[in-house]
């Protein structure tokens, strides 16, 4: 009978700790997303303030947003756990730079569309932390520079469209000498409408 009541108890102290140890967990995965969505929501919101006349044609992107999610802002596409996949400002009169846009932050997006617009300065080396991008269409702007050798950390890259900007000429950059990156990319195109001799 002893033996019988030790054993019962011992199970119900077991599931009373399992029961603390999964209510626990939850918490912690919550407070996880939240501090990601934080990330993606500062990343976002800093991009947006560098952008020049950025208010009327963003004015979506702002706080407080529903449980601080920015999937509801205009050009946003959040995946089923929330976070940012797609970010898609086409023809959306952008004037800026990319520069102050954190890509690290934005770890899950695998589709970003900003073409059509008049985004200016270098493509950032940082756009290589974007590891997860399928689909990246950055043509149609006035990016200058030269391409940032991280693209080639683009490994899950299908579409790359780049063209109708005045980047510099290529000639003499691994990434595109060696053509082992750009093999990769189903389909490219890498022409400018100014300097470049593809």
């Amino acid at each position: 009978m002893a033996s019988e009541r030790s054993t019962i108890f011992s199970l119900l102290i077991s599931l009373l700790v399992l029961m603390l140890f999964n209510s626990l967990s939850r918490k912690c995965n919550a407070a996880a997303m939240k501090y990601e969505l934080q990330d993606e929501v500062k990343a976002l919101l800093k991009w947006k303030g560098s952008l020049l006349q950025s208010e009327a044609l963003l004015h979506s992107w702002s706080l407080p947003t529903a449980n601080g999610s920015p999937c509801n802002w205009t050009g946003i596409t959040c995946n089923d756990n929330g976070k940012v996949k797609e970010i898609n400002l086409s023809n959306s009169s952008l004037e800026g730079k990319l520069d102050s846009l954190s890509f690290s932050s934005l770890p899950n997006v695998v589709r970003l569309d900003l073409s059509i617009n008049a985004l200016s300065g270098n493509i950032p080396s940082q756009i290589g932390a974007s590891s997860h991008l399928v689909f990246l269409d950055l043509s149609m702007n006035q990016l200058s520079g030269a391409l940032p050798l991280s693209l080639s950390n683009l490994t899950h890259i299908s579409v790359l469209n780049i063209s109708d900007n005045i980047l510099d000429n290529q000639e003499g950059n691994p990434l595109i000498d060696t053509h082992d990156y750009m093999t990769k990319v189903c389909t490219s195109t890498l022409s400018y409408s100014h300097y470049g001799n593809w």
